[in-house]
């Protein structure tokens, strides 16, 4: 079992790495970021498959003030381009 949390834990740093979706989604239309914050909670956190532990290092302090960024979601027009 111990197998299977560690290469949960992988997966989810390779499919969903926090620190790099969350910042961008501020830009990202109203769908999709309902669409990977839906998915985030019914794929991982609702997931009895993945270890408190794996989504304790998935969601770490600086994920989760990425995550806390999108309070501040300033949706497609909000992007500057140079």
């Amino acid at each position: 079992m111990a197998g299977l949390c560690q290469s949960w834990s992988l997966f989810l740093h390779l499919v969903f790495p926090p620190l790099q979706i969350f910042p961008g989604l501020i830009y990202d239309c109203r769908e999709t970021v309902t669409l990977v914050l839906s998915t985030l909670r019914s794929r991982v956190l609702s997931s009895d498959a993945i270890s408190k532990t794996a989504k304790m290092k998935l969601f770490s302090a600086g994920a989760l003030r990425a995550f806390f960024g999108l309070f501040d979601w300033k949706g497609p027009g909000g992007l500057k381009y140079d």
